[in-house]
């Protein structure tokens, strides 16, 4: 997996544009405050259109994921503030250790690939 970040789509104040080796685009964005003794991170990927609008799926809802993530380390807030990006993004963390399970809930690859799962009943016949 791989992402290369992709200058002149028009997002929200503060978003990134990645391009995914996909071809998806995905705006990101990661914020910071101070919550309990904690730096709370929180963070947010959505599937836009070159012309950065939100992207929909089969459900007519935007395919988005948001993550957030407490850590009370000021000296290495900005590596996660990045693992927090690129858990969104499907890639792997440098500095924290999430779950397999959590790097799958929060990935807008996953949120892609859901986009346009066909629902409805299965046919019992052909799975059995």
């Amino acid at each position: 997996m791989s992402y290369v970040k992709k200058e002149g789509v028009p997002v929200d104040a503060g978003q990134t544009v990645v391009e995914l080796d996909t071809g998806d685009l995905v705006a990101v964005i990661c914020t910071r405050t101070l919550q309990g003794g904690q730096i709370l991170f929180r963070g947010r990927a959505r599937a836009v259109s070159a012309a950065g609008m939100p992207l929909v799926g089969a459900d007519g809802k935007a395919i988005e994921r948001e993550f957030q993530h407490s850590d009370p380390r000021p000296a290495k807030a900005d590596e996660v503030a990045r693992d927090v990006l690129l858990a969104l993004l499907g890639e792997t963390p440098q500095l924290v250790m999430w779950s397999d399970q959590v790097l799958l809930d929060v990935s807008i690859r996953q949120a892609l690939a859901l986009a346009n799962f066909n629902t409805g009943a299965v046919d019992a016949s052909a799975v059995l």
